[in-house]
């Protein structure tokens, strides 16, 4: 189920979106989680922003590269990540951001982590595997697929943006302290430095008191849409996990529990401030 966003959403946002104060974060404690009467949540429509490309538009993996430098070729390009657990609204916001930037002058382009991996089929195979069948060693070989695949990307597609864009990215490797669940995320972190990945000029994470983004997952007809994760109690843990982690590495955290709009305001004027 799509989510069908008002017109007057875009133009609401847009109208604030320059000048707006951050929302405060909390963490309610898990209550009974079921799907709520009404709740029509999910991935806004992609024919409202079509930038995200394919793998397929460049190199392949294993063509040789030369190692780039953890900041961008491009000073002009601002790489802007945005990460969190199932549910959450994240590519909703993402795409309402878009929409917001662009109606105040910037060029953006969105792109997105899984469409990008030119290796994400057989690195989902093994997420299956581990999913069934939990084990360090394939979970760390997942994260080493993983940090390849963001380093092509850091090196074939981030660097053929547009000069003076601005790159928003549906999840990066913060989203591995969410669904990583042997391996500590500093682990995970490393393995993402050593090769070269971008760090991005910001990483918004995207969060919501479990139940509420349970709630919205069950209302959808695609349910969750996890892999990793079957029950709410896993998709708490994953929560407090993703909170935690970004705490500890100052990621900024963004609270979509209300109204879609007022996180965007929070995330464009994030972005504002990089700029």
């Amino acid at each position: 189920m799509l989510l069908t966003v008002p017109i007057m959403l875009w133009a609401n946002t847009v109208s604030m979106a320059c000048d707006v104060a951050p929302i405060q974060a909390g963490y309610p404690q898990l209550a009974s989680a079921r799907p709520v009467p009404g709740m029509r949540f999910g991935k806004a429509a992609e024919r409202l922003c079509i930038d995200i490309k394919s793998a397929a538009d460049y190199p392949p993996l294993n063509q040789p590269v030369s190692p780039l430098p953890l900041t961008a070729s491009d000073p002009n390009v601002r790489f802007i990540c945005l990460d969190g657990p199932k549910g959450t609204g994240k590519t909703t916001v993402l795409e309402a951001a878009t929409h917001a930037l662009r109606a105040c002058g910037h060029k953006v382009v969105r792109l997105s982590e899984k469409n990008c991996d030119p290796q994400r089929g057989p690195t989902m195979a093994m997420v299956n595997q581990l999913a069934r069948h939990p084990d360090p060693a394939l979970e760390l070989e997942v994260c080493q697929r993983l940090a390849d695949s963001r380093a092509w990307i850091s090196q074939q597609v981030l660097p053929r943006q547009p000069s003076g864009c601005i790159v928003l990215m549906d999840r990066w490797y913060p989203s591995d302290a969410a669904f990583r669940r042997l391996l500590p995320f500093e682990q995970v972190l490393q393995l993402n430095l050593e090769r070269r990945v971008r760090v991005p000029d910001l990483h918004m994470g995207i969060t919501t008191a479990p139940e509420i983004s349970w709630a919205r997952a069950a209302a959808r007809t695609r349910g969750l849409g996890s892999t990793v994760l079957q029950h709410v109690e896993e998709h708490a843990a994953c929560t407090q996990a993703f909170e935690q982690a970004a705490q500890r590495h100052g990621l900024a955290l963004c609270r979509n529990e209300g109204r879609v709009e007022a996180a965007v305001e929070e995330v464009v004027a994030r972005v504002r401030q990089v700029l």
